[in-house]
């Protein structure tokens, strides 16, 4: 369990953060240069994807709780969070358009939203890094030295599309086939763990957790190295309807990027100094490389392997 929860450390983090910045925001957004702006009064959904159960997902609603309270007193411009914590709610959800703003933990959930039209606007970088990719990681005794190597050996990772198309395309054969077990879990660090603890050959997962570990526990990756890894993409998005003006948006970038100075804030700084959170502007073409392989495997029928695949998989 605690690796668990060191893992939604970092991603809860993040999602808590980008929450409490979006509705703390409609606190000073209401007004641009003293003028009301064309969204006062309006009131705009916010959905997050989000986990449930540990401490840490516990400390991320207070904070979303707590920053409501801001805007609860504020009646220019509302933003109204919903939680999900169905995967497959919130991306039917999105694609009923019901929601004006969303964010997700994983690349299948917004993938989702930038396919039914919403835009990514903002993006954070953490830890000093701007972009991030998934790998496959091998120990360094393990004698593996590229992606041939593994072939009947074992392998450790997501369970979302994403994962499974990205190795499908670059082996060009179902993982299933390829490798003697494919196993699955949510957490990137619970599976750097297992590769430590030699219960998994190798594990495909995202480089952020590699850096996370590195920097909080380095022990478990020391001696750890790259096999494989996929394109570069910012991290996951904020993402916006076309309800959602994009003066509106551009403000809340502007806003965004004053945050760790905003002393409505200062006792959030410990937490953006932490995590060396800096704000990213992203756009649509910056997540081509997801875009276009989830619409080469619509068309070679790959999403129908996985999903027969993910119906028996088992996360662990």
């Amino acid at each position: 369990m605690k690796n668990n929860q060191t893992n939604w450390s970092f991603h809860s983090a993040a999602a808590a953060f980008l929450f409490l910045i979006v509705t703390g925001f409609s606190a000073r957004a209401a007004t641009v240069e003293g003028k009301p702006g064309s969204w006062a009064g309006k009131t705009f959904t916010v959905g997050i994807l989000t986990s449930r159960g540990d401490n840490q997902e516990s400390q991320n609603r207070e904070i979303i709780l707590e920053a409501l309270s801001v805007f609860g007193k504020r009646e220019k411009l509302i933003f109204s969070p919903k939680l999900f914590y169905d995967k497959n709610e919130y991306i039917k959800t999105l694609r009923d358009g019901k929601l004006d703003m969303a964010f997700g933990p994983d690349y299948d959930s917004y993938i989702a939203a930038m396919k039914s039209g919403y835009k990514p606007f903002l993006s954070l970088s953490m830890f000093g890094r701007e972009e991030i990719r998934t790998c496959i990681y091998a120990r360094n005794e393990s004698g593996f030295k590229d992606i041939g190597d593994l072939k009947g050996k074992s392998i450790m990772t997501y369970l979302e599309a994403t994962a499974y198309l990205y190795l499908k395309k670059r082996l060009g054969t179902p993982p299933e086939d390829y490798f003697s077990k494919v196993r699955t879990t949510p957490h990137g660090l619970s599976a750097l763990y297992a590769l430590s603890m030699k219960d998994t050959d190798t594990v495909f997962v995202q480089d952020s957790n590699f850096y996370f570990m590195k920097l909080m526990n380095p022990g478990p990756v020391k001696d750890v190295k790259e096999i494989w890894c996929t394109d570069s993409i910012p991290l996951r998005p904020v993402l916006h309807n076309k309800d959602v003006p994009e003066k509106l948006a551009a403000e809340l970038v502007k806003f965004m990027n004053d945050i760790g100075r905003d002393e409505g804030f200062k006792k959030y700084w410990p937490l953006i100094k932490q995590f060396n959170v800096k704000i990213k502007t992203v756009k649509k073409q910056d997540y081509d490389p997801q875009i276009k392989l989830f619409d080469e495997a619509e068309k070679k029928g790959w999403m129908k392997e996985y999903k027969a695949w993910a119906e028996n998989a088992k996360p662990e």
